[in-house]
């Protein structure tokens, strides 16, 4: 469990919104939400969005900026390199074993554009949060609609990660398999002819109802505390 404290640089002027992501994608239908490790991973993580739509356009070259059109407030026109930087008015503080990871939403595209994924230290770092977008499509107008996810952060440490391994084994593993195994393809390809959903690996069982194996967390759950709704009690 992380800490994040997020701060007003300009109080009273616009600014942006956090949330925890939710599982919906426009893209999904329904036996997308089957695969439970892509739901997971669509909740990894808070959106940035705006209330206000957006809009800029960036004529390609490279030494300029985008040129903001609707929520012009929202969008600095003075990054290069064919990018586009939006200003959220909100300054992040965290203990110095708490970064901020800021990269795509997870499962989620935007046509022309890509988010640009940092790693920022926001125990040390007292400037203005921004996310940046890196675009591709000269003389567009790109238009971000009021409350689009513009990119996605997750407070992360550092510290837990450094010096992970990766060992690479080159013998076949001790374990059962059972995913993969013919027994548990051919019963879980019956019940989806079926339209039943077993959620086998949901319920972390095998085919024959036995327990396999344990998940780490069964959904990932997210908080925002705004500071009035603590006030008023709600």
């Amino acid at each position: 469990m992380y800490n994040l404290d997020v701060y007003v640089d300009k109080v009273g002027a616009p600014s942006a919104k956090i949330r925890p992501l939710e599982m919906q994608r426009d893209w999904m239908h329904d036996s997308t939400y089957n695969c439970d490790p892509i739901g997971m991973a669509n909740t990894l993580g808070y959106g940035i969005y705006f209330d206000e739509d957006i809009s800029f356009i960036w004529n390609g070259s490279r030494g300029e900026g985008a040129t903001g059109i609707l929520g012009s407030e929202h969008v600095w026109v003075g990054r290069g390199e064919g990018t586009v930087s939006f200003v959220t008015n909100l300054i992040f503080r965290t203990d110095e074993n708490t970064s901020v990871l800021t990269m795509p939403v997870p499962n989620q595209s935007i046509e022309g554009a890509e988010v640009l994924s940092t790693i920022l230290s926001t125990s040390l770092f007292t400037g203005v949060f921004s996310v940046v977008w890196k675009l591709d499509t000269p003389d567009k107008e790109y238009f971000v609609p009021a409350g689009t996810n513009i990119a996605c952060i997750l407070p992360i440490s550092l510290g837990a990660i450094q010096d992970s391994t990766v060992n690479i084994k080159n013998t076949e593993p001790p374990f059962k398999r059972i995913q993969d195994g013919v027994e548990y393809i051919t019963y879980l390809k019956g019940l989806n002819a079926k339209g039943i959903r077993p959620r086998m690996y949901k319920k972390a069982i095998d085919h024959t109802g036995q327990t396999i194996g344990k998940h780490e967390v069964a959904k990932i759950k997210l908080h925002v505390n705004y500071e009035e709704d603590i006030k008023n009690g709600r």
